[in-house]
């Protein structure tokens, strides 16, 4: 009997939802199990990390998958640089490796189990991958789409900001030729007008005796 799942991934909490393809039903809990742990992983290590080590860890299984009787495949070196900081780093990655049927044997995991497991584990790790690439790509638009209002707003304060400056540079400019201009209190006066009279003006000499001359 065969059962049908779906997952889906749910973009805001970036919770897991089943997806479609089919499994048997002796293999629901280990599916569902697989499923979970999955979920987990995104939600303790993000998006980002999660799939950097589910890629490799997709790369391993298709290894064992396509060359089942090849015993180098198996093993997973700790040694390995790439596998250490992007895989075997994650957060309860050991849960799922467990699930998958490897085994920690010191120096190495081995996978243990039979390879037909891959026909259930692989598809929920690839589907999940293709999930997480869908919800990174989204989040790489909304930050684009971000940062191309903020150059936007910035253009905009700064025609702003540029328009007040110039709008000042006239005004300024507008009350400094209003004080140049000539006012009534200020226009040049008669010939004569405005000297101050004397005794002399009127014929008086101060200096004669009964000071007419």
């Amino acid at each position: 009997m065969q059962i049908l799942c779906k997952n889906i991934v749910n973009k805001k909490t970036l919770v897991l939802q089943p997806r479609r393809y089919f499994i048997n039903m002796e293999s629901e809990d280990l599916d569902t199990q697989i499923y979970h742990r999955l979920q987990q992983l995104i939600q303790e290590n993000g998006p980002n990390n999660a799939q950097n080590g589910i890629l490799i860890l997709i790369k391993l299984l298709q290894n064992i998958s396509e060359h089942p009787e090849e015993a180098k495949f198996r093993s997973i070196k700790k040694t390995n640089k790439a596998i250490q900081t992007k895989l075997l780093s994650l957060r309860n990655i050991n849960d799922i490796l467990y699930l998958i049927g490897y085994r920690d044997n010191g120096p190495d995991y081995e996978f243990s189990s039979a390879v037909e497991i891959l026909d259930i584990a692989l598809p929920i790790i690839e589907v999940t991958s293709s999930e997480i690439n869908e919800l990174l790509k989204s989040e790489e638009e909304k930050e684009r789409e971000r940062q191309q209002r903020a150059i936007r707003e910035e253009m905009k304060a700064k025609e702003e900001a540029k328009k007040r400056l110039l709008d000042q540079a006239r005004l300024d400019r507008k009350e400094t030729n209003t004080h140049l201009l000539p006012t009534q209190d200020s226009k040049p006066q008669a010939k004569g007008c405005g000297k101050k009279a004397t005794w002399n003006d009127i014929g008086v000499d101060l200096n004669k005796k009964g000071g007419w001359r």
